[in-house]
């Protein structure tokens, strides 16, 4: 009778021994180890971990178990290539290795070592969020950091204006260049993370007016005047939302400077004669209007 093959498992070389059978090596070996361990990383789901068959098995192999640390997390072998360790808590880096398992309740080898960054928490929220309003150029947005992330270090800002996402930067500084009508918008700054975590966001509202107000009407200064030119007309309107902020006041091409009434009087002119002035109205998100004019 032949010897039985060198194995590691001296309990079921006796019993083959008792029974007078011989085993070939391989169907006596421990398996090999899995190859190829791993996991996306950082990760704000629970950890998915997938590897490859180890590339020699001895007697039949069964399944895998699945370590977490030194901790085994599969209380029966999985008989796929993959796991989800739904007990997993969040916030760590968790090593994880596999064994193969064959007939008999046999452990292989570990197979190499996968780490993997479980984030569940929302980075810090982006503070001091500004932009000029009302203006009548593309909205610029600025805003600081809220500070470092807890874990999986942050990934980028998302910028949205309403419901709509505009852009991902990593700049803490956006314009919008995407408006074409007049309105009020209301943006928001979001921290996300490498974990595809999302932090809260503040707000700011921006008056966008791109609409020059209208014409001064009944531009009225009194012909012929022996005292200082004294000018009148009636408000415009302004259908941009901003609202009428002054009134630019020309005599020819000087500017004689703002008014914030319907009236001026020109107490810079020096020589009598006649002049022609104009007036032109300004908005507070600095869009000016078409001129009248008239000449005294």
């Amino acid at each position: 009778m032949l010897a039985p093959a060198r194995t590691n498992r001296p309990g079921l070389v006796a019993v083959l021994a008792i029974a007078g059978l011989v085993l070939p090596p391989a169907a006596l070996a421990t398996p090999g180890a899995p190859t190829g361990l791993t996991a996306p990383s950082p990760t704000k789901a629970k950890p998915v971990l997938t590897w490859v068959a180890p590339a020699s098995v001895g007697a039949g192999l069964i399944g895998y178990n699945v370590y977490r640390g030194a901790t085994k997390v599969t209380s029966a072998p999985t008989a796929g290539l993959s796991y989800t360790d739904a007990g997993a808590t969040g916030n760590a880096t968790i090593s994880y290795t596999v064994r193969a398992v064959e007939v008999g309740n046999v452990e292989g080898p570990a197979s190499p070592a996968a780490s993997v960054v479980f984030d569940t928490t929302s980075p810090p929220t982006p503070t001091g969020l500004t932009a000029a309003t009302p203006t009548n150029a593309a909205p610029v947005l600025s805003w600081s950091s809220g500070g470092a992330d807890n874990l999986s270090g942050l990934r980028y800002y998302d910028v949205y204006r309403g419901s709509t996402l505009l852009a991902t930067t990593t700049a803490t500084t956006f314009t919008d260049g995407g408006l074409v009508s007049a309105g009020s918008f209301a943006y928001a700054v979001k921290a996300e993370d490498l974990a595809g975590n999302v932090s809260a966001g503040p707000t700011r509202t921006v008056l966008f007016d791109n609409v020059p107000p209208g014409t001064p009407a009944a531009f009225n200064p009194l012909p012929a005047q022996r005292t200082k030119p004294t000018l009148s007309w009636n408000a415009a309107t302004d259908t941009g939302g901003a609202g009428i902020d002054h009134y630019e006041v020309y005599r020819g091409t000087i500017d004689l400077g703002p008014a914030t009434t319907t009236g001026f009087v020109d107490t810079t002119v020096t020589v009598e004669g006649p002049y022609a002035y104009s007036v032109v109205a300004v908005d507070k998100a600095g869009n000016a209007g078409p001129s009248t004019a008239t000449t005294l």
